[in-house]
């Protein structure tokens, strides 16, 4: 570990024999990070938002740093609860993390890193593990002190293909909904396709504000450029317990294959943030093309004030927030990571999981091994 800066912030980088990544000190933002860092031709799949390199500061904190990936407690825009007026996705988001302490153990790597929250008091303890000769991020976060409902999840933000598309599969869903809206684009200066709060079974099939167009295939992406939309979708529980549900993205024209698994009692649903140069405002100016992929328990992104209290997905039976106890801590635990694969490979369409780690196959049943040791999901 090394304590520098990237594209702006202050932070640490930490690496092994296959990643290399960076950590902001402000809000815990990981990016840039490589994967075979040391080959040929390094992958580096997540989004740096262009603002980083610039001079202007947006009023938003979260903005500030915005990059890759960040933990979020509570998860969401609006998270005034009662007398607590969190910032945009939480103080983890947008905080100073403490200095972190590493320990190496041949090439695995383990750093450990805090923050304590002051608006609701306690702390969140990240940790990040680096195994040998696997291109995985073993994350897990520890939340402590904190009492009543929270909203939380992680805020993976992938950058648009140099030259193709990605192509979006996921674990088996219950179904999906499109995001409210309750401001009209022209007064928000943010343009959306899909049709609000519009339900769906596949992602393939997603209806639209347009009679003539009526339905989008959101698993592809960049689409519909001009428009910024969201989505959420409510994983089933995988049929074995104990097993790992997953989302993907795979640019084949880039060659890799992005993943992140997750135990879906936590992190029940995942939001799609599908940004195609949709956002006026400053700083997003219209040219911001990023693909979010946020593994969640949370309502949308709308924050801790509608994702505590009944909203139409908890009316459903979807939980949209955890309730603390005092002194209970929650554990966290996250997988992300890449796999390289040919220009031939195809969307996902299923995953299998064994001992030595998780195979993803194509409709043809092309297939892309991955190690991972994703017990960690349910330690």
């Amino acid at each position: 570990m090394r304590k520098s800066v990237s594209h702006g912030q202050n932070g640490w980088f930490l690496e092994n024999n296959t990643v290399r990544l960076f950590l902001t000190e402000t809000g815990g933002h990981m990016a840039p990070v490589s994967f075979f860092h040391s080959s040929k031709k390094p992958l580096e799949p997540y989004f740096i938002s262009p603002w980083q390199d610039e001079h202007q500061i947006p009023e938003r904190p979260v903005l500030r740093p915005m990059r890759g990936d960040f933990f979020c407690v509570p998860f969401g825009i609006d998270n005034a609860y009662r007398k607590e007026e969190h910032p945009s996705h939480g103080e983890s988001a947008v905080g100073q993390w403490e200095s972190p302490t590493v320990t190496i153990e041949g090439e695995d790597v383990f750093l450990s890193t805090r923050i304590r929250t002051r608006i609701r008091e306690g702390s969140v303890r990240k940790e990040i593990f680096l195994k040998k000769d696997e291109s995985v991020i073993y994350q897990r976060h520890i939340i402590e002190g904190f009492t009543g409902p929270l909203s939380l999840g992680h805020h993976a933000i992938l950058a648009e293909p140099g030259k193709g598309r990605f192509l979006i599969s996921h674990s088996p869903i219950r179904f999906g909904m499109v995001a409210p809206r309750r401001e009209p684009a022209y007064r928000t200066q943010e343009y959306y396709s899909l049709s609000p709060s519009a339900r769906f079974t596949r992602i393939e099939k997603v209806p639209t504000i347009w009679k003539e167009d009526p339905y989008a295939d959101c698993s592809v992406f960049p689409a519909r450029e001009g428009f910024g939309d969201v989505l959420q979708i409510y994983q089933r529980q995988p049929r074995a317990q104990g097993k790992p549900a997953w989302i993907c993205a795979g640019a084949p024209s880039e060659g890799y294959l992005w993943f992140a698994l997750k135990n879906p009692e936590i992190l029940n649903s995942t939001i799609l943030w599908m940004e195609n140069r949709g956002r006026h405002q400053v700083p997003w100016s219209g040219r911001t093309c990023c693909l979010g992929l946020e593994d969640v328990r949370s309502y949308f992104a709308e924050g801790l004030k509608y994702s505590a209290r009944k909203n139409p997905l908890s009316e459903i039976g979807i939980s949209t927030s955890l309730r603390l106890k005092e002194n209970q801590a929650l554990t966290v635990p996250y997988i992300q990571g890449v796999a390289r694969i040919t220009k031939s490979f195809g969307k996902v369409t299923h995953a299998r999981f064994d001992k030595s780690g998780v195979s993803f196959f194509d409709a043809y049943e092309n297939r892309v091994e991955v190690p991972v040791s994703w017990g960690f999901l349910f330690e």
